[in-house]
């Protein structure tokens, strides 16, 4: 009986991805215009904590931007770093660029993103994280399709670049989330990323007050406001200038923090649809890890079980990675399915304890 639970589940799961991949590959391509003009004042906010490793990039690419400097301004806001981070945003500071530094009463990215926000003078406020690689046409495409369409937010694509085994595990989990974020957001958002993420100040304005209840989800809970109590348009941009880049975390107690830190503030959700998309994922994850653990005693069901997870999960990546063209080995593909089970199961446990640690800093999620 146990068996035939688990392969119809699957099979739910199966159909779920292939919905996803279907309204994944209908979003349209946005194609950017050359030469077009622009009216929309632009605020750029970016939060950091100890990235002397990563900031040479990231002012690189914030300097290399064709949008209309006139047009735009970028605040950066130190999270009270003990590094040469502030330092270096002040040696390489423009003219339309501010420094902030977060005051000693507030800590957090969600706290320096919001200080951030009420200095800005921008109409359309758009995120991005410190350790992140920008294309030069990042901003020019958001704001064109901005200017075009005007909704409220507007969700970027992200996409992570691994040179290990551990990173190769991300960047396949997180073209699943790109696929899954694209194909739900107009509809029913599940999620976003902060580290790409566009939306109007006056929404952020009047959603402030639902965000400050977790050390995480500052994109999310923004998304969920702006949806669910402004009642106004969120769209997915499928444009290859939009793509924001990020390297993956390159060891397993980095991740293993991350991904608690993601999967804690799951708590604050009040919508049941998200409770049963999460529960639904970890419920597969949960009869294939049983399947892995006993094929030895059931092997056809337990076979089963796992094919019709490998297919569906192959589904959900290749409809996503036919955007973002990244070089997914088959042998990777096939570890990070055996393996994710009993990882996700691991997070999922951990997430319950509201404990983890980030920025060299402990955190506590009440």
């Amino acid at each position: 009986m146990y068996w035939l639970i688990g392969i119809i589940f699957q099979f739910v799961y199966l159909l779920y991805s292939v919905i996803i991949s279907i309204r994944f590959k209908n979003i349209e391509p946005y194609k950017s215009k050359s030469n077009a003009s622009y009216s929309t004042h632009v605020s750029v906010v970016i939060a950091y904590r100890n990235e002397s490793a990563n900031l040479p990039q990231l002012i690189d690419g914030l300097k290399k931007q064709t949008y209309p400097t006139q047009h735009f301004e970028c605040i950066l806001i130190d999270d009270h770093s003990t590094d040469e981070s502030h330092s270096m945003v002040q040696k390489a500071i423009e003219s339309n660029w501010q420094n902030l530094s977060l005051p000693d009463d507030r800590l957090g990215k969600k706290a320096a993103i919001n200080y951030g926000i009420l200095t800005a003078k921008g109409k359309l406020i758009i995120t991005t994280d410190a350790d992140c690689i920008l294309n030069p046409l990042w901003i020019e495409s958001m704001v064109q399709y901005y200017e075009q369409y005007k909704p409220a937010m507007i969700v970027g694509p992200v996409q992570l670049l691994a040179n290990n085994t551990i990173g190769y595990l991300q960047q396949i989990e997180f073209l699943a989330l790109m696929a899954i974020t694209g194909a739900t957001t107009s509809s029913k958002p599940l999620m976003c990323n902060a580290a790409n993420l566009a939306f109007e100040k006056e929404a952020y304005m009047q959603c402030e007050q639902n965000l400050n209840r977790t050390a995480s989800g500052d994109d999310t809970f923004l998304m969920l406001a702006i949806k669910y109590k402004l009642h106004t348009n969120i769209v997915f941009i499928k444009n290859k200038h939009a793509i924001v880049k990020t390297n993956a975390c390159n060891n397993w107690q980095t991740l293993k923090q991350q991904r608690i830190r993601w999967a804690a503030k799951t708590k604050y959700y009040t919508h049941r649809y998200i409770y049963l998309f999460g529960l639904g994922i970890l419920a597969s994850n949960l009869f294939m890890a049983i399947a892995i653990s006993f094929c030895m005693v059931s092997p056809i069901y337990c076979s089963l079980i796992i094919l019709i997870k490998l297919l569906a999960d192959g589904i959900i990546v290749q409809s996503s990675n036919q955007f973002f063209k990244q070089q997914i080995k088959l042998h990777h593909f096939l570890m990070v399915y055996a393996i994710y089970p009993f990882y996700s199961i691991y997070i999922y446990y951990r997430a319950r304890k509201n404990k983890f640690v980030w920025r060299n800093r402990n955190w506590i999620n009440q």
